[in-house]
């Protein structure tokens, strides 16, 4: 199946529901007061549906290069052909997750405002989502499609390359695998940064009382601790794990 159908699909159904979005927030103003709690839920409902597409578009991009990415390394693994094939996924996965990452980042932190009270807060937090999320829109679809061209390739390979050598229900390494320690000292430090996206969360959009960030910052401060040394341990042999 190829992925630029579905992707320009979503994109477009994730821009639609952000237009009715957009008109159902620039209608609340103008409504009668009698109605105005009908206008707020209507647009509430209809930021939650554009919110949701927009994450869904680069969500599909993660699964998409994750899968293809991982489908090619196991071919490359067991057939053994070019190694080249791996390292071009790899560097397509590159290019591709940080626009991805950060499109998806900012439209959480923009519909995560809407609850803060601040209009122009949340409006200019969903601005910076949208327009990230079509600034990235050219560099993914180009590196759909050289994954496109890539996935033929290893196909073309695969038709006219050896057969598997030993035996087939034998699972190859992952030469993209992460050491335990890695992984591990990785989550820690995504847990550090996540204890103050709670906090935040709390206080701007709950109202909760600020008095507790004393226990956020221990929790930062040990996962932090822990992480680091089992980030670094690892990270020194991610290298021959993917050589």
């Amino acid at each position: 199946m190829r992925m630029i159908p579905v992707y320009l699909g979503l994109l477009l159904a994730a821009l639609i529901a952000s237009a009715f979005a957009l008109a159902s927030a620039l209608a609340v103003p103008a409504a009668e007061p009698a109605l105005r709690g009908d206008a707020v839920q209507r647009h509430q409902l209809l930021g939650l549906v554009a919110s949701v597409l927009l994450l869904v578009v680069q969500s599909a991009v993660f699964v998409y290069f994750l899968g293809t990415g991982k489908a090619i390394k196991v071919a490359v693994e067991r057939r053994h052909l070019d190694p080249q094939l791996a390292r071009e996924t790899r560097r397509l996965k590159g290019k591709t997750f940080p626009f991805a990452t950060f499109s998806a980042l900012a439209v959480v932190v923009g519909s995560v405002l809407a609850g803060s009270g601040s209009p122009s807060a949340h409006a200019i937090g969903i601005g910076i989502g949208l327009g990230l999320t079509l600034l990235a829109v050219p560099f993914e679809i180009r590196s759909l499609r050289a994954n496109a061209r890539l996935m033929d390739r290893t196909a073309l390979a695969l038709e006219s390359g050896a057969p598997q050598e030993g035996p087939a229900e034998v699972e190859p390494a992952d030469p993209d695998a992460a050491p335990p320690a890695f992984v591990a000292g990785r989550l820690c430090l995504v847990a550090a940064g996540s204890a103050w996206l709670v906090f935040a969360y709390r206080v701007i959009v709950m109202r909760a009382s600020a008095e507790s960030w004393p226990a956020y910052l221990a929790v930062s401060a040990v996962a932090t601790l822990v992480g680091i040394p089992l980030y670094r341990a690892g990270r020194r042999r991610v290298p021959s794990a993917r050589s």
